[in-house]
């Protein structure tokens, strides 16, 4: 079965970490979790990756706040690639956690 990834934004990076543990469970494959890039974040549109500027997996929802385009008090981003079977799950943990799509 093959992986999907997720691109999740967070106010503070502890908020990324504490779903980080919960998402452990679903067997993660890849986590990674970072600090936003302000002078980036400036010109980006909804659905970027605020590390790299590149634009996230088409397929992946945006949240009405990522399609706003509200990143003001967003400070963290974590990529992370779980297995096809559990990747509704992993929206719903990140979600339920406070994280932007």
């Amino acid at each position: 079965m093959s992986d999907k990834s997720i691109l999740a934004y967070f106010k503070a990076p502890e908020n990324a970490e504490g779903v980080s543990r919960k998402l452990q469970s679903l067997r993660v494959t890849e986590m990674s979790i970072d600090r936003l890039n302000r002078s980036l974040m400036s010109g980006m549109q909804a659905g970027a990756d605020a590390v790299t500027g590149n634009l996230a997996d088409p397929e992946q929802p945006a949240s009405e706040e990522a399609r706003e385009g509200n990143w003001t008090d967003l400070s963290a981003v974590m990529t992370v690639s779980v297995p096809a079977a559990a990747y509704q799950q992993a929206l719903s943990i990140i979600e339920e956690a406070g994280g932007v799509l």
